[in-house]
Parts: C-alpha cells; sequence; structure tokens
C-alpha cells in the first residue's frame, strides 16, 4: 500500500501538505513527496482539488 501522486494532475498547490497532520509530505520541485512518517490517513487526497492524490492497494 502507499500514497501515490499524478504528477500530470497536481497543481502544487500544497494543500496536502498543509493538511498532513504528520507532517509526512513535502513539495519538491511542485510536487508532493511523502517521508516514511505517511500513515496514509489520506487527508491528502481529500482536500487535493484536482483529485491527483490516490492510496493504493
Amino acid at each position: 500500500m502507499g500514497m501515490t501522486v499524478d504528477e500530470t494532475r497536481c497543481l502544487g498547490c500544497a494543500a496536502c501538505a498543509a493538511i498532513c497532520p504528520e507532517d509526512a509530505l513535502t513539495l519538491v520541485r511542485g510536487t508532493p513527496e511523502f517521508s516514511e512518517d505517511c500513515t496514509e490517513c489520506s487527508w491528502c487526497a481529500k482536500v487535493c482539488p484536482v483529485g491527483a492524490i490516490k492510496r493504493e492497494g
């Protein structure tokens, strides 16, 4: 399992990083990257305005 980002849809708005309760997301060159601290809570996917973040599995 894990979280994935569709880089072709991502706007780089950072809403996902702002909402993450674990501070497990950072934007690298405008694209979210997940750290090992990610608990797969899916808050980032819920707040993404374009649906670029999905939970695998």
